[in-house]
């Protein structure tokens, strides 16, 4: 039996509003906070677990996220050994040398004076208002290394967003180089808080680059140039990654 199917059934049960229809499982222990306490309450989770807890967004979030997981059936323990055979440098220059036009580091943008501050939690608000969703669900991953959360929730390989093993590679880099910590995983946006982010528009622009290859919607659709995004890495304390 697989390690997916040792796990669902064993841990929670989301009960529809509808009494017809059958109760959502999956296959990690979940948490119902309101999107108003998801923040304070994962950070109090944080520090009294053993188990990494990430916010994965509301009820239709979660049936998203649990179909990458059934559709991936490979052992998180394969995944996070590929991740960590992974070279960034080598993994960037690759991404660059195959789509160069598409990577370009030029751009004709409007440059931002004093870019916005990223909120800590998306995930747990609406995107048109801003208001916290009434309800959201926390994920407590078995693994007390933030950086392995990819492998068990079986994130990316579509489109242009990067492989699991990939995203295990630069949640452990970041981790090791800026303290960066996942706090929401969505079926296309990661959310990380950040213990040591960039104190210079040196290192800024370094970390950047990298985030632009990693995950280029944020500039192009986002931002507007790496330029712009080093200015809002520079000192942030949070970051934001989204896929189309």
């Amino acid at each position: 039996m697989s390690w997916l199917k040792k796990l669902f059934g064993k841990h929670n049960a989301i009960q529809s509003e509808h009494p017809s229809e059958e109760p959502l499982t999956f296959p990690f222990e979940l948490i119902k906070v309101s999107g108003e306490d998801a923040l304070s309450t994962l950070l109090q989770l944080r520090n009294s677990q053993e188990r990494t807890p990430v916010v994965l967004g509301d009820k239709e979030d979660l049936i998203r996220i649990r179909e990458c997981i059934e559709y991936d059936d490979e052992d998180p323990s394969k995944i996070i050994s590929k991740g960590l055979s992974i070279n960034i440098q080598e993994w960037l220059d690759t991404q660059i040398e195959e789509d160069p036009n598409y990577y370009h580091f030029e751009f004709s943008g409007v440059d931002i004076e004093e870019p916005p501050p990223t909120a800590p939690l998306t995930l747990a608000s609406e995107i048109l208002t801003g208001e916290p969703k009434s309800e959201v669900f926390i994920a407590l991953i078995p693994t007390k290394n933030a950086w392995e959360v990819p492998a068990y929730l079986k994130i990316g390989g579509w489109n242009s967003c990067p492989s699991t093993e990939a995203h295990v590679a630069f949640f452990k880099y970041w981790y090791d180089r800026y303290g960066a910590v996942v706090t929401g995983i969505g079926p296309d946006t990661i959310e990380f808080s950040v213990e040591n982010p960039p104190e210079t528009p040196e290192l800024a622009m370094l970390l950047a680059r990298e985030q632009y290859v990693y995950c280029a919607d944020i500039v192009y659709q986002g931002v507007q140039s790496v330029e712009n995004l080093s200015l809002v890495l520079l000192r942030g304390c949070n970051w934001y990654f989204w896929w189309d």
